[in-house]
């Protein structure tokens, strides 16, 4: 019991990293959120060209989490579900992430699947 106390404790600030985090984020994109009564909107617009690097994306909203990757020169998307990972692999990952987590230039923001789901949609992936 002690160890896992000393988990959630060691851990409760990662509790508000939002669930979606990326590496290498190279899209652009605008948002437009409306909650007028009868004029409720909310429209996301994306550019991303055959220019941009590639770029990982953990995507926790799913059922499954998965890690995707974007390949945008051969406008090609990749995924993995975050329960194939072997171990080893998944440790790196989290240190990669945690890396990034820490860094001065990290920027947080507050998305949610409806994000991912535009993305997907409007990138054609």
């Amino acid at each position: 019991m002690e160890v896992a106390e000393l988990f959630i404790t060691a851990t409760s600030g990662e509790a508000e990293t939002p669930a979606i985090m990326a590496l290498g984020w190279n899209v652009n994109f605008s948002e437009f959120r409306s909650v007028v009564p009868g004029k409720e909107q909310h429209i996301i617009k994306f550019v991303l060209t055959k220019k941009h690097a590639p770029m990982l994306l953990i995507n926790g909203y799913p059922d499954a989490p998965e890690a995707m990757i974007i390949h945008p020169k051969e406008e090609a998307l990749r995924t993995c579900p975050l329960k194939e990972f072997e171990s080893h692999e998944t440790i790196k990952l989290n240190a990669r992430l945690r890396e990034c987590l820490s860094s001065t230039s990290y920027t947080s923001l507050a998305l949610d699947e409806s994000f991912i789901k535009a993305l997907k949609e409007q990138l054609k992936l």
